[in-house]
């Protein structure tokens, strides 16, 4: 059950890609939710599409439809970072390449010492 919710954690809502540290960089709004930059993006891209008067420069989240303030499409790549989930990234990442390291000790550590003096 925990690792279904770390993986619901680890994914975008939206689309749900698995967030990186790049264009799938986690992004908290003003209410506490999250999303990848590209989607926050794409949002906002659209908002800009609205005639000039219907148009705000207010960004609703899609959980619960706060708003927060976007001066423009500059702003959302400034948003905070969501810090827990590029740890818990980094922390998948470094599991991954210490088991791949523990993987290859293991099988070394069965070959016979002549084949690596050769």
């Amino acid at each position: 059950m925990l690792s279904l919710h770390l993986h619901t954690l680890l994914h975008c809502t939206i689309c749900t890609e698995k967030y990186n540290e790049t264009n799938r960089r986690p992004k908290l709004l003003h209410c506490g939710h999250t999303f990848c930059l590209t989607c926050l993006k794409k949002i906002f891209s659209s908002i800009l599409l609205l005639p000039s008067n219907s148009r705000n420069q207010q960004l609703k989240c899609p959980n619960c439809r706060q708003t927060t303030e976007m001066f423009d499409a500059c702003y959302i790549s400034s948003l905070s970072d969501n810090f827990v989930i590029i740890n818990f990234l980094s922390a998948e990442e470094s599991s991954k390449n210490s088991k791949v390291t523990h993987s290859l000790l293991e099988v070394a550590g069965n070959l016979p010492q002549k084949d690596f003096l050769q």
